[in-house]
């Protein structure tokens, strides 16, 4: 069992993928390449999520950082179940 402060989810972004989020976004962000392409990691945590949620153009990208968010401590899921018991 893991916090979410304790759980990192990264999902790999290539700029195009992030295009039209702010510049600041990537301002403390190491390009990590996989393949020979450039890619940024992003965090399922809330601030990364929002910002690729609410600018990126992708859909596919939207869609892949929402995913990843909805698994943050997938594994607690019975504790709230629990508790109601």
């Amino acid at each position: 069992m893991r916090t979410i402060d304790e759980q990192e989810i990264v999902v790999y972004f290539t700029k195009v993928e992030l295009e039209r989020v702010p510049k600041e976004f990537f301002y403390n962000r190491t390009p990590v390449y996989q393949d020979r392409i450039e890619t940024y990691a992003v965090s399922a945590r809330r601030q990364d999520y929002v910002d690729v949620l609410n600018y990126a153009v992708s859909e596919d990208a939207r869609k892949r950082i929402f995913v990843a968010s909805g698994t943050v401590c997938f594994e607690n899921i019975h504790l709230p179940q629990e508790a109601v018991k």
